[in-house]
């Protein structure tokens, strides 16, 4: 994987990028389908929730809607985008973070939602695996986009400009500058990636994908990729896992999860009642 130098996190700061975000998914009803399927099976067993990539904030809305109890905290590499969120948000807690790690504490929240976020890092399971650490209970990590042939990213051929993506002259900056990675996965690399980096800490793994386009400010060596959202579960181990994906790319996903005790369900709702809250971490503990 490529290093910092790649991200230009300075892009999602410009003010035409803020305003974008200021009408996004504001509502229970923008979830995409397979956000949906991740998150609504577990919103309502926490009391507290980190948002990773929280733009503006307007998840803290939503979230709010489907579990007015838990507390809220959002954090975002854009310094525009929290300054944003404070403003709209002035009761909640927002912070600004360097992309790389969370400043909390191992198992702080009962879940951690992160979306849109991976697919435009190429350090995506190191990132993954700081996202877990701070889960207590679950995390719903929106993956790369995810192909069945071998990919390794390079900036030149997997990129999104976001002059165009928000259709805007972003002050005046050329497409070049406004260009951030959009990361794509082979099936089986990410999936092996997760189970190995995850191990013994993980219970149960669900996911929902499916096959779409990309905007057409996205620059990749493929035409269709699957839009995928996991489930992690923390726990004890035997791992469970279930999978929603094409039938083209479920048997690479399986083969990287297939180990001994390892044990396939039938849904997510299969693998929350066999994940046993017995199994989750105490808060700042291991």
């Amino acid at each position: 994987m490529r290093g910092q130098e790649h991200l230009n996190l300075e892009a999602w700061s410009l003010p035409n990028a803020v305003r974008f975000y200021e009408e996004e998914r504001k509502a229970v009803a923008d979830l995409y389908p397979s956000e949906a399927a991740m998150l609504l099976p577990v919103i309502g067993r926490v009391s507290s929730v980190l948002d990773v990539g929280c733009a503006v904030g307007n998840a803290r809305s939503m979230l709010n809607t489907l579990n007015p109890a838990a507390s809220y905290v959002g954090v975002d590499v854009a310094e525009g985008m929290v300054q944003e969120a404070q403003r709209r948000h002035p009761g909640g807690t927002f912070q600004v973070i360097d992309g790389r790690t969370l400043p909390f504490e191992d198992n702080a929240f009962d879940l951690v939602f992160c979306a849109g976020v991976l697919n435009h890092t190429p350090h995506y399971l190191d990132l993954t695996a700081e996202i877990f650490r701070v889960a207590r209970r679950f995390a719903v990590v929106d993956l790369p986009r995810l192909v069945t042939q071998p990919y390794a990213f390079e900036l030149r051929h997997s990129s999104m400009e976001l002059k165009r993506r928000f259709e805007t002259d972003s002050q005046g900056l050329s497409a070049q500058a406004t260009l951030v990675p959009y990361i794509l996965g082979n099936v089986e690399d990410v999936f092996r990636g997760l189970h190995e980096r995850l191990g013994g800490r993980l219970a149960g793994l669900g996911c929902h994908g499916y096959y779409g386009k990309p905007h057409p400010s996205v620059t990749i060596p493929v035409e269709s990729v699957i839009f995928t959202v996991v489930l992690l579960v923390k726990g004890r181990p035997p791992l469970r896992y279930c999978l929603t994906l094409p039938e083209d790319a479920r048997p690479s996903a399986e083969a990287a999860l297939r180990s001994r005790g390892v044990v396939k369900v039938a849904s997510v709702e299969t693998l929350l009642a066999m994940t046993s809250p017995q199994g989750f971490m105490k808060k700042g503990g291991a």
